[in-house]
């Protein structure tokens, strides 16, 4: 006689043991587990964390729909955990790599500042040292009234 797939089922604690030697495994991707101090703490908060979480989300379910928890036991259980570990890794893929970016927008180089030694007058054709009037502050060919100014006391347009 043989035995067949069907008629032989998994025991339970092999079937407990798998998940959580895979959900641990799985942890082991934490990219902050390799950049902090404590890398063990770090993994089993990764790890147990997931765990933790699906047994209270799982408690409240078997609280109000005890029949239906019941028959979904443990299948949906680990259903649950599994995604849990998913969210746990997702979020800390992102934080790593939003840590990342950041940095790395910090280091990036930045344009080169003007000293102030030859500031720009606004025309590009000529040179800026002798077309440059340092007591005025503008170009030595600007009339220093322009034929559009107003009188703040009227707010008309004053003409020359």
């Amino acid at each position: 006689m043989q035995a067949t797939t069907a008629s032989t089922a998994t025991p339970t604690p092999l079937l407990y043991a798998r998940h959580l030697i895979g959900m641990g495994i799985v942890a082991l991707a934490n990219p902050l587990i390799y950049y902090d101090s404590q890398a063990i703490g770090m993994w089993l908060v990764t790890w147990v964390g997931p765990i933790v979480l699906g047994l209270v989300a799982y408690g409240l379910y078997a609280v109000f729909l005890t029949e239906r928890a019941k028959r979904a036991w443990p299948k949906s259980f680990f259903i649950l955990v599994w995604v849990c570990l998913g969210l746990f890794m997702l979020g800390q893929w992102a934080e790593f790599n939003g840590n990342r970016t950041q940095k790395t927008a910090a280091q990036a180089p930045k344009p080169p500042q003007n000293n102030g030694s030859i500031p720009f007058n606004g025309k590009l054709d000529s040179p800026a040292s002798s077309a440059f009037d340092p007591t005025t502050a503008r170009p030595v060919d600007e009339p220093t009234s322009s034929p559009n100014q107003f009188d703040p006391s009227t707010a008309r347009p004053v003409s020359n």
